[in-house]
């Protein structure tokens, strides 16, 4: 059975080799722990964008709701304005001509309010 070799069956290393093989063994080290840092930091910068997330956007989207919400009531202002100005300029037509009044009869009072009353 052969023996394995050993540090000592090894040939002696130049004096370039031996530094650039400690050299190379700090460079490994310290950009490991470099690395390393880099990462804790991400991972805290991370945190900390998750948490000014977690507090800023309930009040942004609280603020676009209530727009939202302003949008819609204004909107359905304006449609009830425009249908109420439809259904006077009808009944003006009506009272106007009496004899086409048959084309309307039969139409509920709140006809084109689409169930708003």
């Amino acid at each position: 059975m052969s023996k394995l070799p050993t540090k000592m069956d090894q040939p002696a290393l130049s004096f370039g080799r031996r530094f650039a093989d400690f050299v190379f063994g700090k460079v490994a080290l310290v950009c490991t722990f470099l690395g390393m840092a880099f990462l804790v930091l991400f991972f805290i910068r991370i945190g900390m964008d998750v948490s000014h997330w977690f507090h800023e956007m309930p009040v942004r989207i609280a603020q676009a709701n209530v727009r939202a919400t302003e949008k819609v009531q204004k909107f359905d202002a304006e449609t009830a304005q425009q249908l109420e100005s439809i259904r006077l300029e009808r009944d003006k037509k009506i009272a106007a001509e009496p004899d086409k009044g048959s084309l309307y009869q039969g139409l509920p009072e709140n006809f084109g309010s689409y169930g708003r009353g």
